[in-house]
């Protein structure tokens, strides 16, 4: 039997679609996680039945033309070595466009959920990174889905070829930070405005939000916390341990190592708040 022959039986038996329609292997790369020599090898299977999917070449269009406009530049970044050399640099210049188109397709595809948590009149939306394989990536995904940390919901904002130390995170991500303060204080998406959370490991939160580190003599997050009764009972920790840190206590502490003197040596006296945040989401 001919192959036109075969698909044509197989088209009015109504089994397969002959020619699927524009967009279906795409979607069938997407929601499989497919690379593409996977989808290759689906793709002459499928022709096995006569079942002829896209062109590689017109899915690889397809993708380009959904895909949101990305930056590539050379910035200079401190390398490993300790020398200050051009790194190569991608990320999305413009984060709430991207963030409302997201939002519409989702919401086109009746994927947007609430968990019976989220208030019906928010968005939570999560900032975070993570260095891996030599670079770094800066990454955003909208906790309102099913599976808010999969990877088909994580959105790349910024990748470096480079460490992610204060000065690197303060170059690659400063472009966010006046972004993030609008969104947060007057962005929308329809009547629903945006919750921002950073996410990340410790090291990552501590250099965001301008600590010294876990060694610090301050060392948490969230609290005032010294670390040398940390190890108390939390019944026995006094008051002024258990004050809460904000963007503005952040804030006040690191103008305070400024007017002292700005030396590591005394960072314990400003809480170890020793750089300004990079990323304003509250703590």
């Amino acid at each position: 039997m001919k192959d036109d022959e075969q698909a044509t039986l197989l088209k009015e038996a109504g089994i397969l679609p002959a020619t699927p329609q524009a967009g279906t292997a795409l979607a069938i790369k997407a929601d499989l996680q497919l690379p593409w020599s996977q989808l290759r090898k689906l793709k002459s299977w499928l022709a096995l039945f006569g079942v002829k999917l896209e062109s590689e070449h017109a899915i690889r269009s397809s993708l380009k033309a959904a895909l949101p406009t990305y930056t590539a530049k050379d910035i200079p970044m401190i390398q490993k070595s300790g020398d200050v050399l051009l790194a190569a640099t991608v990320f999305l210049p413009h984060l709430e466009t991207v963030l409302l188109q997201y939002l519409d397709m989702l919401d086109a595809k009746g994927l947007l959920t609430w968990h019976g948590v989220i208030p019906e009149g928010e968005i939570w939306l999560k900032l975070g990174g993570d260095h891996g394989g030599g670079s770094f990536k800066f990454v955003m995904q909208v906790a309102n889905v099913r599976h808010p940390n999969s990877l088909a919901n994580t959105i790349p904002l910024c990748v470096f070829n480079a460490k992610d130390t204060p000065a690197n995170l303060k170059t690659a991500l400063g472009l966010y930070a006046a972004q993030v303060e609008d969104l947060m204080a007057t962005g929308k998406w329809k009547d629903k405005k945006f919750v921002l959370f950073i996410f990340g490991d410790y090291e990552f939160q501590t250099t965001n939000f301008g600590l010294s580190g876990s060694s610090g003599a301050f060392p948490c997050l969230h609290c005032h916390c010294a670390k040398k009764v940390m190890d108390a009972p939390v019944s026995e920790r006094s008051a002024d341990n258990k004050s809460p840190r904000s963007l503005d206590t952040l804030k006040v502490h690191h103008t305070n190592f400024l007017a002292a003197g700005g030396q590591l040596s005394i960072a314990k006296h400003p809480k170890n708040a020793i750089r300004e945040p990079i990323i304003p989401i509250p703590v």
